[in-house]
């Protein structure tokens, strides 16, 4: 596993994924690439600030930067 996306309705329930996520990580030896997640919080078509992901080991998933992020190379925003 590598570079993913993960998608869901609502705080709640992109909260409980990843988690779920992170133990089955942990569970096969992998680890998050903690500086190279983000997270964005689209509604309707616009995005809406976020304070991140805490993850149960207190490390935080931050929000994604103004300027969108790069996912396989290409860069995604809201605009895209």
């Amino acid at each position: 596993m590598d570079d993913f996306k993960l998608y869901r309705r609502n705080d709640r329930e992109i909260k409980s994924l990843v988690h779920t996520v992170q133990i089955f990580s942990e569970d096969i030896g992998m680890q998050f690439g903690i500086k190279k997640c983000a997270t964005i919080k689209l509604q309707r078509g616009t995005v809406k600030h976020t304070e991140g992901i805490v993850l149960p080991n207190a490390q935080v998933i931050r929000e994604v930067k103004e300027d969108g992020y790069k996912y396989l190379g290409v860069l995604e925003t809201d605009q895209t």
